[in-house]
């Protein structure tokens, strides 16, 4: 006969130690799982990236953050390590190529909530501004979506969303932008954080094309890119500090800033040792001779001639051969004015309208004369 269990019987202890074991397994599961997902995530990433949908989705991606569009060439992998031989994108303004890229992506870094990109560099990057367009790029009428990349959405949440860049090396640079090109530079940027809005730089070598002509300058002025230590942002280019070098050994430091939506710039320059005969016509050139020490400023904007301004002085000056000169020889019986020797000639020097406004005028040659003044110069 089958024994019943009385009314308020306890349920036996096997029952009670079946519920005890789900629950713990359960647990156990929930911590193992917890503990595994950013390393499912790590493995479900290291595949997808290898794949040519990543390369898609990158373009995808590229192009809706830069209103344009963009082309990403077939990745090569090589264990953690990724390259392409060409990546471009432009957008209404802007144009970027760049020739081959490299990168170094630290699986590791995903496990603590990161993306880090090492050893980043590319042989060629051209960074230009170009006319803009009334219609955006058709690569823009559909929105991003990363949601068919291939990662469970229960690990979604363990994907990274901070990014850590640990600086980036360009062989050969050029940038143009409103008149100013850099060109043949070597680039270096440091690193770069999820949230900053602007990035450190340094230049070396290359050369640096202005849209400034100078008087009895063919073309505009040029220099030899010596340095320059910059910070780019997403609105402008600062320069902090720049070195160049020109024609005889002369030498300027500069510093500035180039705004991207407008064009609009400005320079603060130094120069030292500059040929005062690179400046002046023929007839001038066999009567004064020095270097030109000073200040310039110039600032302008795309599409419109430079403003500059600029308060200069002459380093071992002198005149010789002028007829005024020669006069003063006859009259005073003073060879000396014959060269006259210049150990004071500086002044500021401004364009005003279609003349050339000069101020602050001081000739002094010790023991002859001195002169001070202004004068306005109209035509040559």
């Amino acid at each position: 006969m089958q024994r019943r269990n009385r009314p308020g019987q306890r349920p036996s202890s096997t029952s009670l130690a079946w519920l005890w074991w789900l629950a713990g397994l359960i647990l156990v599961s929930g911590v193992i799982l917890t503990l595994l997902a950013p390393t499912l995530v790590t493995s479900y990433i290291r595949a997808y990236v290898q794949k040519d949908d990543f390369r898609q989705k990158a373009e995808d991606l590229i192009a809706a953050r830069m209103d344009g569009s963009a082309h990403i060439a077939p990745i090569t992998w090589n264990d953690d390590t990724a390259s392409v031989t060409e990546l471009s994108f432009s957008n209404s303004g802007w144009s970027v190529e760049a020739g081959g890229l490299r990168a170094a992506l630290d699986f590791g870094a995903i496990r603590q909530g990161k993306w880090s990109i090492q050893n980043a560099g590319a042989d060629d990057l051209a960074l230009r501004h170009t006319a803009a367009t009334s219609s955006p790029p058709a690569a823009n009428a559909t929105k991003f979506d990363n949601s068919n990349d291939g990662i469970p959405s229960f690990l979604r949440r363990y994907i990274p969303t901070q990014t850590r860049i640990s600086g980036f090396e360009v062989h050969r640079f050029v940038f143009e932008q409103a008149g100013w090109k850099i060109a043949d530079s070597q680039l270096r940027l440091g690193d770069w954080h999820t949230g900053e809005v602007s990035v450190s730089a340094k230049l070396n070598g290359g050369k640096l094309h202005t849209p400034v002509l100078a008087p009895e300058q063919k073309e505009p002025l040029q220099f030899d890119l010596t340095r320059a230590t910059l910070r780019v942002s997403d609105s402008q280019l600062q320069i902090s500090d720049a070195a160049l070098r020109w024609k005889q050994a002369s030498e300027a430091t500069l510093r500035g800033s180039v705004k991207y939506d407008t064009g609009a710039w400005q320079i603060f320059t130094h120069v030292k040792a500059v040929p005062m005969d690179e400046f002046l016509d023929a007839w001038w050139k066999q009567r004064l001779s020095g270097k030109i020490e000073g200040d310039l400023e110039m600032a302008g904007a795309r599409n419109a001639p430079p403003a500059w301004k600029a308060d200069l002085s002459l380093k071992d000056g002198a005149l010789t051969g002028l007829p005024i000169l020669d006069k003063l020889v006859t009259y005073t019986n003073t060879h000396r004015f014959k060269r006259l020797v210049l150990d004071i000639c500086s002044a500021s020097i401004r364009p005003q309208g279609d003349a050339l406004r000069i101020e602050k005028i001081i000739v002094q040659s010790n023991g002859l004369l001195r002169i001070e003044g202004a004068l306005t110069i109209r035509g040559r």
